[in-house]
């Protein structure tokens, strides 16, 4: 697949990735990673992965609905240690 710059809205409408990463600001975690999963996308997300837990379960209730995997991830710097 080409590199593309593209909204995360716009890859509802593409059928690759089978996978996306959500690393944006924190408020927007849980409406972009449903938004995915209903575009048959699984989803890691970064941490965290909603603002509340209302969120959190409507999140896990689409990825269960959809039959896609969905988790959240941390990311870590290694940068520091070096």
């Amino acid at each position: 697949m080409k590199n593309l710059n593209l909204l995360y809205s716009q890859l509802f409408f593409f059928t690759l990735p089978d996978i996306v990463y959500i690393g944006t600001l924190t408020p927007n975690h849980a409406e972009q990673s449903k938004l995915m999963l209903r575009s048959g996308k699984h989803v890691l997300c970064e941490k965290p992965m909603a603002m509340n837990l209302r969120q959190v379960d409507e999140v896990l209730a689409v990825a269960k609905e959809q039959k896609k995997f969905f988790m959240e991830v941390c990311t870590v710097s290694t940068q520091d240690m070096l």
